[in-house]
């Protein structure tokens, strides 16, 4: 298992690339698609998780593209979910007009 730490975006978010067996999952996603295609060559991998640690806009900004580029299948904490759809929840609101997002594809609830 390799971890790729891709630092990035807005205000210099962290996201992290796990990727093992040619799969990958990537933690949270306020970067570019560029950067991530990028990381996922140079390992030779798949991106199939999306995962969200929370949905403010410097972790999230990247989903849309790197969903379409992809067709990595996006999770959020249940709790945490309507920051997706929501720019003000999002924070995005508050620099600039408000982003949404689809909704994720699965919610995950503590334990999972």
């Amino acid at each position: 298992m390799k971890i790729e730490i891709i630092n990035g975006g807005m205000i210099g978010s962290n996201a992290y690339l796990i990727c093992d067996n040619k799969e990958a999952a990537l933690i949270d996603c306020g970067i570019s698609y560029d950067m991530v295609e990028s990381a996922l060559k140079q390992n030779n991998a798949m991106l199939k998780y999306i995962i969200l640690t929370h949905g403010h806009i410097d972790h999230i900004a990247g989903i849309k593209s790197v969903k379409e580029n992809t067709g990595a299948e996006v999770l959020i904490h249940k709790g945490d979910s309507d920051s997706l759809t929501n720019g003000s929840i999002n924070l995005s609101s508050l620099f600039m007009q408000g982003f949404c997002f689809e909704p994720a594809d699965r919610l995950v609830a503590d334990g999972d």
